[in-house]
């Protein structure tokens, strides 16, 4: 005689489910977890991703995207009573991060003087970060940022972008520097005839007389002067008389000046000289 009975009560079947990253990027691998509550083991699962691909099957699968944009991932269960249930998850797929750097590269500058860069950033998850090293032991952060250099010479500048998922991506560009000549204005001398047919004397000495540092080089400088009609070539601080092949004349002469440092590193100029007559002393 049956002396006593008990009633199994099945709990509904319930079903939820996570993903993650979430934003994910294409080529990223997204992982996938369902939770049950109620029904009855075992529970069999069926993973639609939402982009047109084979479904999935478990409780975890993981799946790649190759197309960005908005998904839906509907994920059916099936208990051993044939019980089901389902759940969907709206999931953000974005095209990789990618940084570049502006102006592109090469980048030319001048010792001493402000390098104005800039950076962008594509795919992945806003806001972005943006990390910078100059290439001289120096960096700054920022989307735009600035820097002078102190010596000529070529660096590499490195930017790293970081977005909101903690992503990275890198770009990179090469910063020609050259020397910074710094000439004075135009400059008005008063020669007589005679005095400009005797010989006109240029050396690099001459700018450091006219306040016209070489910013951002290494002595000995070899220097080079042209204009008009003649083309001397100068040692460091050392003048030379130019008795023939030069300006005759008066008026106004634009006179190009290209110096090349101990390190191989070059810069240029254009000094203009405007002469004028005056009476023999």
């Amino acid at each position: 005689m049956l002396q006593g009975s008990a009633t199994w009560h099945a709990r509904r079947l319930q079903v939820s489910m996570g993903a993650s990253p979430n934003p994910a990027i294409t080529g990223e691998q997204v992982q996938l977890l369902a939770q049950t509550t109620g029904g009855r083991a075992p529970f069999t699962y069926d993973w639609d991703y939402g982009d047109g691909s084979a479904h999935g099957s478990g409780p975890s699968p993981t799946h790649i995207y190759t197309t960005a944009g908005p998904k839906t991932i509907t994920l059916s269960v099936l208990d051993a009573n044939g019980r089901k249930a389902s759940a969907s998850l709206a999931l953000v797929v974005e095209a990789p991060l990618a940084a570049a750097i502006s102006p592109a590269s090469p980048i030319a500058a001048k010792a001493g003087i402000l390098v104005a860069l800039s950076a962008s950033a594509s795919g992945g998850t806003a806001p972005y970060a943006y990390a910078w090293t100059f290439g001289d032991a120096t960096g700054a952060a920022g989307q735009a940022v600035s820097h002078a250099y102190a010596m000529a010479g070529n660096y590499q500048v490195s930017l790293t972008v970081t977005d909101a998922q903690g992503r990275t991506a890198s770009a990179a560009a090469t910063v020609h520097v050259a020397l910074n000549i710094v000439l004075p204005g135009s400059q008005l001398l008063y020669r007589t005839a005679a005095q400009i047919q005797a010989g006109v004397t240029l050396s690099s000495s001459w700018l450091n007389a006219n306040n016209s540092p070489i910013i951002g080089g290494t002595p000995p400088y070899h220097t080079t002067w042209t204009g008009d009609d003649y083309t001397h070539v100068l040692a460091d601080g050392v003048g030379i008389t130019h008795a023939s092949n030069v300006v005759y004349y008066f008026g106004s002469h634009d006179i190009s000046l290209a110096v090349t440092d101990a390190a191989g590193h070059q810069g240029d100029g254009i000094q203009v000289f405007d002469i004028e007559p005056s009476a023999p002393a």
